[in-house]
């Protein structure tokens, strides 16, 4: 588990302090009203039997009634307020997740922790918000009421007062050393719950291909495997975390009784009266009541703390606040002897020179896994270069404030997200644009026909099944080309789009980004006609640049890849 950060809970219950100050009040007056009550059942029941009169009987029952009515108007609204704030604290630890994988600067843990955030938002912060509820509503006066009854029981007997006390810490050690098995289990289980979730979403993505292979029997073992796991851990936790309170609650009240009809007897060997037995007991429950706590204690509260820890851990992303100055030097995109190793160890990128002039249309070739996918990542922030500089528009992609690179980049790459709500949203999520700058964008890059086709054109609430593969890159296009930016860099965005309709978004590219910098990283020629520079990229380095035609005479990779794609000899 990852280390608590300095700040914890503190963090979520500051907010709420005036209705906890709230809480902390009515729970005293709750306690004081109990403590009230208990202390005026043995005068009720001396004046009943002692033949005094009934207006001192029922004066003293009218307070009892009182005392009551006050401790239940307490009990009810320290436990509505209680719910109100672990309901806050829950919304803003939701919000703080969100918040935090959005603004990860670690894409590859972010991929690796979906699931793992998922589960924190549902499993993890349930059990941390049933924490905050029952503490506030349910043990927050317990302290105060075992102390009270440890005095209490002091100043009538030291023996019992002091066996009293031994009985409880011998309790609380019992259920301490117990429960630990029980904290495991639950540590245990919550992993398995993330597993079984990981199972699960590989399956509804993917159900196409694990039918194509005929993997359907191998998939479903997979999850079963994951299932039982998950059901035998709480199946564990379940039974174990019930038994451990029952017991340590039996073992309380064993201890209590054997200790009060011990020290019950006189010399003669009487025992007291029967009211005097009824009180002591009315008493003792109280006490077992409030001593509910150490079950709690040992139980609950470690199991809150491993959820609350997982929360934290995956809010623990990687986000870079740099105070790096621009330093413009006239190219848009500027990379001298850049080096990257991907978390893997391997050496993506080695001794990269590159320089873009701003205003210029370039394209960055080369084959898969010659290190353009790490390229882009760097241009756009999400990963350092090991080594060398890198500067986007004079901006050093090492010692520069992320956001604001960002802020000059426009990125449409070949896989797009479809966000839920309307198509208008996700074209303009910002809404910089009225319907017909986004209708003439869509136009431009061959959209239009696909918004003309839906039921409420720009209003019509999407989702990744209303759309191909090509209505999806183009989408994901003319979203890139409405966004202002002073470089557009377009990854591999067009593998999905017919001859047509690649021809008329590279048109629309030309068109809309005039003036402006367009990057294209492909692993094909498409666009080394329209393009002003031409940069072969192998083993992670820049090996030729210039223009089209004179690539061809230079460099023989490049003349190969562009004939074969021509179905040219090799």
């Amino acid at each position: 588990m990852p280390p608590r950060s300095p700040n914890g809970m503190w963090k979520y219950l500051k907010p709420c302090m005036p209705r906890i100050c709230v809480i902390v009040f009515l729970q005293t007056v709750g306690v004081v009203a109990q403590v009230v009550s208990i202390g005026l059942l043995k005068p009720i029941v001396d004046a009943s039997t002692s033949g005094e009169g009934t207006d001192v009987i029922l004066y003293m029952g009218a307070l009892l009634l009182l005392a009551a009515v006050i401790m239940g108007i307490a009990v009810a609204l320290s436990s509505r307020l209680s719910s109100k704030v672990a309901a806050s604290v829950a919304a803003m630890m939701r919000s703080d997740i969100l918040e935090s994988s959005l603004r990860s600067d670690d894409l590859g843990r972010l991929n690796k922790s979906t699931t793992y955030a998922m589960t924190c938002l549902t499993a993890d912060i349930a059990v941390v918000q049933e924490h905050v509820l029952l503490c506030l509503k349910t043990y927050l006066p317990m302290p105060i009421l075992v102390l009270f009854m440890l005095v209490a029981t002091y100043t009538v007997s030291e023996d019992v007062g002091k066996v009293l006390f031994f009985t409880v810490v011998a309790i609380f050690a019992l259920t301490y050393y117990l429960s630990k098995r029980i904290t495991r289990l639950h540590a245990e289980r919550t992993d398995a719950l993330d597993m079984m979730n990981v199972t699960m979403r590989e399956k509804i993505p993917g159900a196409r291909t694990i039918r194509s292979y005929g993997g359907s029997e191998y998939e479903t073992r997979k999850f079963d495997v994951a299932s039982d796991r998950f059901g035998f851990l709480t199946k564990q936790t379940v039974l174990k975390s019930y038994y451990i309170p029952s017991m340590t609650t039996a073992f309380l009240w064993i201890f209590i009784i054997l200790v009060y009809l011990a020290s019950a007897l006189d010399n003669s060997g009487k025992v007291i009266s029967p009211v005097d037995l009824t009180l002591f007991l009315q008493y003792t429950t109280c006490t077992v009541s409030a001593l509910s706590l150490i079950p709690y204690i040992c139980l609950k509260a470690p199991r809150a703390s491993i959820s609350f820890r997982r929360i934290e851990d995956s809010m623990e992303v990687k986000t870079d606040r740099r105070e790096g100055r621009p330093e413009p030097d006239g190219f848009a995109i500027c990379a001298s002897k850049v080096g990257f190793i991907d978390r893997f160890g391997r050496h993506t990128v080695n001794d990269l020179d590159l320089k873009i002039p701003e205003g210029r249309i370039s394209t960055v070739i080369g084959p898969n896994g010659c290190g353009k996918t790490e390229l882009v990542d760097m241009i756009l922030a999400f990963e350092r270069p090991t080594s060398g500089t890198l500067k986007v528009m004079g901006m050093d992609v090492a010692s520069c404030d992320p956001r604001a690179i960002r802020s000059r980049v426009s990125y449409s790459g070949k896989q797009s997200n479809v966000f839920g709500g309307t198509l208008r949203f996700n074209l303009d999520p910002y809404g910089n644009h009225d319907d017909a700058g986004i209708l003439e964008a869509c136009e431009d890059t061959g959209l239009a026909k696909y918004v003309r086709s839906l039921p409420h054109g720009l209003d019509t609430k999407m989702s990744p099944e209303r759309m191909s593969g090509g209505q999806n890159q183009l989408m994901s296009l003319t979203r890139c080309l409405l966004r202002e930016a002073d470089v557009y860099v377009l990854d591999d965005c067009f593998f999905s789009l017919d001859e047509d309709s690649r021809k008329t978004a590279i048109d629309a590219v030309i068109r809309r980004c005039k003036g402006k910098t367009v990057l294209f990283t492909l692993h094909d020629t498409i666009t080394v006609a329209i393009s002003d520079d031409v940069y072969y990229m192998s083993g992670g380095r820049i090996e030729d640049f210039g223009d089209h035609e004179g690539l061809l005479s230079r460099s023989k990779e490049y003349a190969r890849m562009f004939n074969l794609e021509r179905g040219g000899s090799r």
